[in-house]
């Protein structure tokens, strides 16, 4: 199997491609290649056709002598026709169908097969008076009908009858000899040389034709080979295969008259525009079941019903002619070609079901991979989640080591500090004991030179008056029998006056001397108190500086444990809110494999797309709540630590790198939502 089909495989299982489609696509072309007529489609969900009912036991057909023909056909007046805008031009004879769209969903497709030697035998006897057998180089033996005009189509002459297998085409005039064989069987081509050729099948239909309808009118056409498909025909394939200028289109009100020849339009791109495709092909209990128009519609538009008829199988072309010459409707079934389309259809179950055990066994295969994958990514997820806790707590170990050391050294620079401060106080305190000291020594020595110049001033005086008083009595002795003279005693009196005025003048001296020095001495005192209190005033400054500095040191160090924490704590909430979502992940995708064993792809896809927006939403609501509380975090660390906080920086910045990764993923949650819910009407996961 190459490349490219393994591919196609892998995707359309995660497609949903229902397990028949797969099991068909992987046994019509085992060697994994492209073949001819071979196309991979996907399955598109509709409501299933109602199931057949047959007709009672008292079913009756109307005789032939109800019938009345429809009058003649309805021509309106000239003035009320309009030619159409523009002509439309139809594509070239070697039409090629359109790719699929994108998202384009359709049933699965098997190659074409021709048609038995025995069943081409019996069409031979029967159509060779018709017409002639060419050779196809695509599909191989073909028939071409004799005698019909260029403008001819298949599905043209003749009329529809309404059957419980939908609307079948009952020919007229010469094309019914061989309108049983080519109308129910096969398919038409149309070839560039050959005009309309017919390509055997073996699948009887009520006719192999697609339907439009809309605006009053519908349409047919005939399908060509290549639209060969196990389950179903749908508006899909029609689309791709069949361009609209095969379309012949009349009135609803004419689908069941005869001569519908008369009421063909063809190629008016006003009624083209305004009519869609309902092609419905589909098999119940073995038989092909073509709906197209709905019956109500046809009554409604013709006033008239239009009771279902049924067919009588012949196993003869003779049997064939003799029947529908009375008027009756056959199914005309050779043996050999039930028995060919029994083959056929044994042969491609068969062949479904091989493949069918085949994608179950790669299926299975896949599991298991995916099993493996799992383990090893959980094994990774627990060895990375133990290196990280690893990580983690060595980290918290170098930063508490880191923090105790920081706290050492902040107490032993406290110490230090103190022990200084101390010791400063205790030299300023025995300074100052040793300036009072000092001060009191010098006191007390300026009393005793006070009191001993007060003492000795005091004797000299004391001996002056005592000399003098001696002298005075002297001279009183020696002058007592003498004429007392005045002069001498005025000399004396001024002498003492004048040794009195020096002496006091002396004693003022002295007291203004020791006056300057004793102020020379409180200025200096005064001075070294400055002195002294400008120094204590620097170290008090000093000391407080180192306190808050060491407050500040310690509300660092508390500030920065206290982020470690949280960061600690946030590891370990994401870490578990990781591992909560790793494992709804885990129960969601699991669920999502029990339903789709259990359920339709279609639904397995919605709800596998549903599941992942909501686990993308909650995710991209976690990452969002994680990043506010780690920006609150870090606001309080910052408040706390104050503006020079870089533990409270670093983890603001962190916090930001969280709220742009958590926006990220937001956003794009929301980009795989919106996607996955426009994708989800084109291509089911």
């Amino acid at each position: 199997m190459n490349m490219i089909t393994r591919m196609i495989l892998r995707r359309a299982a995660f497609a949903g491609l229902s397990v028949s489609a797969l099991a068909t696509l992987s046994a019509c072309n085992p060697d994994g290649g492209y073949s001819r007529g071979y196309r991979r489609e996907v399955e598109v969900y509709r409501e299933p056709a109602p199931a057949y009912r047959p007709a009672p036991d008292d079913y009756r057909p109307a005789p032939p002598d109800t019938y009345r023909p429809a009058p003649e056909a309805y021509r309106p007046p000239a003035d009320t026709y309009r030619p159409a805008p523009e002509a439309y031009r139809p594509p070239a004879d070697d039409y090629t169908p359109a790719a699929p769209l994108p998202g384009e969903t359709v049933s699965e497709e098997i190659p074409y097969e021709p048609a038995p030697r025995e069943a081409i035998q019996t069409y031979e006897n029967d159509l060779n008076p018709h017409g002639s057998w060419v050779d196809d180089q695509e599909y191989g033996r073909c028939w071409v009908p004799r005698g019909r005009p260029a403008d001819w189509q298949p599905y043209t002459q003749g009329h529809w009858v309404n059957t419980n297998e939908g609307w079948s085409w009952l020919a007229e005039g010469d094309e019914a000899e061989w309108g049983v064989v080519t109308y129910h069987y096969g398919r038409w081509n149309r070839h560039p040389r050959h005009g309309w050729l017919w390509v055997p099948g073996t699948t009887w239909a009520p006719a192999w034709v697609a339907w439009r309808e809309g605006g009053g009118y519908s349409g047919w056409a005939p399908l060509p080979a290549r639209m060969t498909y196990r389950n179903r025909v749908d508006a899909v394939y029609v689309d791709r295969y069949v361009p609209a200028d095969r379309f012949v289109y009349v009135e609803a009100r004419y689908i069941g008259e005869p001569r519908v020849r008369s009421h063909f339009v063809r190629n008016d791109v006003t009624i083209i525009n305004r009519t869609t495709n309902i092609t419905n092909i589909t098999y119940v209990n073995n038989r092909v079941v073509n709906r197209g128009v709905s019956v109500e519609t046809v009554e409604r538009a013709s006033g008239r019903r239009y009771e279902p008829v049924r067919y009588q199988q012949v196993a003869t072309y003779e049997d064939a002619r003799r029947e529908r010459a009375a008027g009756r409707f056959v199914a005309y079934t050779p043996t050999t070609v039930a028995k060919a389309d029994t083959e056929y259809r044994e042969r491609v179950q068969r062949r479904a079901t091989e493949a069918e055990v085949q994608y179950k066994e790669r299926v299975a295969r896949r599991v298991d991979e995916k099993q493996d994958y799992r383990e090893r990514v959980e094994r990774r997820a627990d060895e990375s989640e133990a290196a990280y806790k690893a990580r983690v707590q060595r980290r918290a170990a170098d930063d508490a080591a880191e923090a105790a050391a920081k706290n050492q050294r902040v107490e032993r620079r406290a110490t230090e500090t103190e022990a200084a401060y101390k010791e400063r106080v205790a030299r300023r305190a025995a300074e100052d004991a040793a300036a009072q000291k000092k001060a009191a020594a010098e006191a007390a020595a300026k009393t005793d030179r006070v009191e001993r110049r007060a003492t000795e001033s005091e004797q000299a005086y004391k001996e002056r008056v005592a000399r003098r008083a001696a002298e005075d009595a002297a001279a009183a002795r020696v002058n007592s029998g003498k004429t007392p003279v005045a002069q001498p005693q005025n000399d004396r009196g001024a002498r003492l006056a004048a040794e009195q005025a020096a002496a006091q003048k002396a004693a003022e001296q002295k007291a203004a001397a020791d006056r300057a020095a004793q102020n020379e001495r409180a200025q200096r005192r005064a001075a070294e108190d400055a002195a002294a209190a400008k120094q204590k005033a620097a170290l008090d400054q000093q000391a407080e500086r180192e306190r808050m500095a060491r407050r500040a040191a310690e509300q660092d160090a508390a500030a920065k444990a206290a982020a470690n924490n949280a960061a600690a704590q946030r590891a370990a909430d994401q870490k578990a809110a990781a591992e909560r979502a790793a494992q709804n992940e885990r129960a969601q995708r699991r669920a999502a494999e029990d339903a789709a064993a259990k359920k339709p792809a279609v639904d397995s896809g919605a709800r596998s797309r549903a599941a992942d927006n909501a686990a993308a939403q909650a995710e991209a609501e976690r990452q969002a709540r994680m990043a506010r509380r780690a920006q609150e975090e870090a606001a309080a660390a910052k408040g706390k630590g104050g503006g020079g906080n870089a533990a409270a920086a670093e983890e603001a910045d962190k916090a930001a790198r969280v709220a742009r990764r958590a926006k990220e993923a937001e956003d794009a949650a929301k980009a795989k939502a919106a996607e996955d819910a426009a994708a989800g009407g084109r291509k089911p996961r």
